[in-house]
Order: structure tokens, then C-alpha cells, then sequence
């Protein structure tokens, strides 16, 4: 009796494995010359979102946040290396316009993924960079922002002590 429970439990597991889901798989790729981690499950996703990460911090480094939004969300996930020690050519303007053009290069490398928006996640630094390319450079197609602790020195676009140099996202 109580090896056909186990039996019978073993086999449901299985076809809700196989049922279930897709597979998770990730592919390292260029995009817009740059090099990106592109995470995929399901093979029509709802969704785009970018994941960028503090200074300096893999994007692995997000794994539990990037299996969420695989599996809960059936969102595909972009992510790439931020790299802010060089900041004349890895400012935040920069990586903000990086964005910009991995998702425009993006639509043009996976045509039958018809997505007009994106997603952003960003942390520390991150968070920042989403904050500045929500406020200044891709208004209209940033669907939704979450910025973890958008805290760093530079630029101070959001944290001058005149409202009047701020950027706002109040108009977005």
C-alpha cells in the first residue's frame, strides 16, 4: 500500500514537471556592442525586463530575482555587466543610453517577441541608472521601474539641494 503512495506520488510529480513549465535556459550574447545575459523560459514571454545590477556586481549575482520573473511573471530577462570605474565612458548617461539600445537591438534580433515596452529592476547604482532613463531618455517605453536603494555619488541628477536641478518623474 504504501509503495503505491509513493508510486502514485512519484509519477504526479513527474507530469507536473513535464506539464508545468519550460525550460530555463540563458544565452551570452552582444547587443548593441554590448555584451548581455539574456534569460528565457517560456518561448512567447508577457514581458521585457532589465535587470541592473549595483556597481560593479554580476548579474548572477540576482538569481533568486531572475527566476521570479522566469517563472512568475513569464517575463524574458536582460541583464549586463555595469562597470563604474571608469567613469568617463561608463557614466550612468551611458548606461542609460546602453539600455536604450539593447532593447531597440533587442526587437530587431527576436522579431516574433512582440514587446513596444520594458521592465526595469535596478539596484544601488542600478536603480539610479533606471531612475535617470525613466526621467530623460525612453519615457514613453519604460513600462514600469523598481529602483532598489538608488544611492551612489554621482550625478547628483536626483539629490541636488535645489528642487529646481532635480529630474522629475512626475511627468512620465
Amino acid at each position: 500500500m504504501i509503495n503505491k503512495l509513493f508510486l502514485s506520488i512519484a509519477l504526479l510529480f513527474n507530469i507536473a514537471i513535464m506539464v508545468s513549465s519550460y525550460e530555463k535556459s540563458y544565452e551570452n550574447t552582444q547587443l548593441a556592442g554590448m555584451e548581455v545575459t539574456i534569460y528565457k523560459q517560456d518561448p512567447s514571454p508577457s514581458g521585457i525586463t532589465f535587470i541592473l545590477t549595483g556597481a560593479n556586481t554580476d548579474v548572477k549575482q540576482y538569481q533568486y530575482l531572475t527566476d521570479v520573473l522566469l517563472e512568475e511573471q513569464k517575463q524574458w530577462v536582460i541583464g549586463f555587466y555595469i562597470n563604474v570605474l571608469w567613469p568617463l565612458s561608463n557614466n550612468h548617461e551611458a548606461n542609460a543610453n546602453h539600455v536604450v539600445a539593447i532593447f531597440d537591438a533587442f526587437r530587431e534580433e527576436y522579431p516574433d517577441i512582440l514587446v513596444e515596452q520594458y521592465n526595469i529592476v535596478g539596484h544601488s547604482a542600478g536603480g539610479k541608472i533606471a531612475l535617470m532613463l525613466t526621467a530623460k531618455y525612453d519615457t514613453e517605453r519604460v513600462n514600469s521601474i523598481i529602483a532598489l536603494g538608488p544611492v551612489d555619488q554621482n550625478p547628483s541628477v536626483f539629490t541636488n539641494s535645489s528642487d529646481d536641478d532635480n529630474l522629475s518623474l512626475m511627468d512620465t
